[in-house]
């Protein structure tokens, strides 16, 4: 979707919604958690000792929704980093039952530091993780758990981010939750 404005200075602004599609991020983010799982299973033999009893299933059960208030507190954290005001939001989607928690801004970012925001829960909490899964060996299980949550959870973040590569760094990104709302000057249309 496109739309012309005129800002106060009298410049033209182009503006662009991206929008990935959240039932495709949910359930390539179930992949992607499965198959992150398996991948490190296989480098650092961590096993599915969560499959051998029903209180080991809801341990890791317990693992994969403790990620997601972390992995939105760093987003928020990184808000507040590039002087925004972060919120929080639930978007539901009755059709298929999606329950997604996401922190915005209220403020609209420069391309890149929307990107960054978008990125950092990802690739901070599986560094952190990764080094852990190899320093704590008695509980690689469990770290390779949350390591394939916050790889799953972060599959509407990267498509996010992809999208927004196509526009020029100069835009302004206004973080809606579920969609991104992107200001484009026309010069650089």
């Amino acid at each position: 979707m496109t739309r012309h404005q005129t800002c106060s200075e009298g410049r033209s602004v182009k503006e662009y919604i991206v929008e990935p599609n959240l039932e495709f991020s949910t359930v390539l983010g179930f992949l992607l958690m499965a198959g992150t799982y398996v991948l490190i299973h296989y480098v650092f033999n961590t096993g599915f000792r969560f499959l051998k009893s029903p209180l080991e299933l809801l341990k890791a059960g317990l693992l994969i929704l403790a990620i997601v208030p972390l992995h939105e507190i760093i987003h928020a954290v990184v808000i507040l980093m590039r002087r925004g005001r972060p919120r929080v939001g639930v978007k539901i989607k009755y059709k298929v039952l999606i329950l997604a928690v996401y922190v915005a801004s209220f403020q609209p970012l420069r391309r890149n530091s929307a990107i960054f925001v978008l990125l950092t829960p990802l690739l901070a909490l599986n560094f952190v993780f990764l080094f852990l899964l190899v320093i704590l060996s008695p509980f690689r299980t469990e770290i390779a758990v949350l390591i394939a949550a916050n790889t799953g959870a972060s599959v509407w973040d990267i498509i996010s981010s992809f999208q927004l590569l196509k526009f020029p760094s100069s835009s302004l990104i206004l973080d809606e939750g579920a969609r991104l709302r992107v200001f484009v000057n026309e010069k650089f249309a």
